[in-house]
């Protein structure tokens, strides 16, 4: 297999495309609710509440994701939204109601106290109550819960049923900064209507979730980081290349002479469409391994299984780049193909040192 401009070109080609959107839903790491009239009650394990009482004064629900866990480093977050269950309403209660998503500010607890109605119950260590964030050794600067004064997002609170926050901006930039910072993610206070008397929810919390009705559930869209491979130069075959298996993953050996001066290298490997025509086919990349080091040989642990990258062939081509542009190739066949191919020759059919996937006892020459 011989480099030529068209496959430069392609892979560069291929690499700019843009991201696809992808989605993920995951449920709060934790949840908790705190009552203005029972300053030191707490909820860790029970219904979420939110809104005002009247005698009994307002409830506030605390919901946190762990976002970093469910997406990847890097990624931009392009739409999140929050889904929700309201199972009981006060007797005010009105579908016009708005309730709000506010950033928390600081960290808070969920303790082991289990409740059950809106009233909760003594707080166990770590609970968020309305005086204390964790139960009891730290305090909320602001009784109640420390918070952005600006909402996320507001809604229309059903009196009963599936409710949801749409994506904003406003959360948007909570799970971004959440993403990135992940030691910041103190997650949302959700606040019903506050003013009117008797107008609370009780939301289901992720302990009262059932097989019907679930807890608050964070459904994000992100694009995931792009990875811009290493600029890919125009040029001829480079020295030898050869691979190797050991185990499970693949070994590389390349000729360092050809990366004179080089500080490190890279890898890009992909899959080869429209054989045999070595040099008129379609490169597809699919992935790059970035600052392998300037000496040979490299272990590349978890690459990839041609017969996944490439199930009809079998094949995949590598690529070690390194910083002074001088590029060596080579590529991993079945047997029984005729396509494992390494180094220079006719149409870059192989003639160097190379090995097989079902042959491993071939460690140099051109196969079966």
């Amino acid at each position: 297999m011989t480099p030529n401009k068209g496959l430069f070109a392609a892979i560069l080609l291929l690499a700019g495309l843009p991201v696809l959107g992808n989605d993920v839903t995951i449920a709060p790491s934790r949840d908790a609710s705190v009552f203005e009239d029972n300053l030191e009650f707490g909820c860790g394990d029970g219904p979420l509440f939110a809104g005002q009482t009247g005698a009994f004064g307002v409830r506030r629900a605390f919901v946190r994701f762990d976002v970093a866990a469910a997406v990847p480093a890097g990624s931009t977050i392009q739409s999140a939204s929050l889904d929700f269950y309201v199972d009981q309403s006060g007797p005010s209660a009105l579908g016009t109601d708005m309730g709000a998503l506010h950033r928390v500010v600081s960290d808070w607890g969920e303790g082991a106290s289990v409740c059950v109605v809106g009233d909760g119950v003594p707080a166990e260590p770590n609970d968020a109550t309305w005086t204390y964030s964790i139960y009891n050794t730290t305090t909320w600067t602001t009784p109640g819960g420390d918070f952005a004064a600006t909402a996320s997002a507001s809604t229309p609170m059903p009196v009963l049923g599936p409710g949801t926050f749409p994506s904003t901006s406003g959360m948007v930039a909570d799970v971004q900064a959440w993403l990135d910072t992940p030691a910041s993610n103190y997650g949302w206070v959700l606040r019903g209507d506050e003013v009117r008397s008797r107008s609370a929810r009780r939301i289901l919390s992720r302990e009262e979730q059932d097989e019907v009705h679930s807890g608050p559930m964070l459904r994000i869209v992100f694009a995931p980081p792009v990875t811009t491979p290493p600029a890919v130069p125009d040029g001829q075959t480079g020295a030898p290349f050869r691979i190797g298996k050991v185990g499970p993953d693949l070994q590389l050996t390349w000729d360092t002479t050809s990366c004179t001066g080089a500080v490190d290298h890279h890898l890009l490997y992909g899959t080869y469409n429209g054989f045999p025509a070595a040099l008129g086919g379609t490169y597809a990349l699919q992935g790059s391994v970035c600052d392998l080091g300037a000496s040979s040989p490299y272990t590349w642990t978890g690459s990839p299984d041609p017969a996944v990258l490439d199930p009809v062939r079998r094949l995949m081509f590598i690529l070690v780049v390194a910083d002074d542009d001088t590029a060596t190739e080579g590529s991993w066949g079945h047997a029984s193909q005729s396509f494992e191919r390494n180094g220079a020759g006719m149409n870059g059919a192989s003639n160097q040192c190379g090995i097989l996937d079902k042959d491993l006892s071939n460690t140099c020459g051109n196969g079966p």
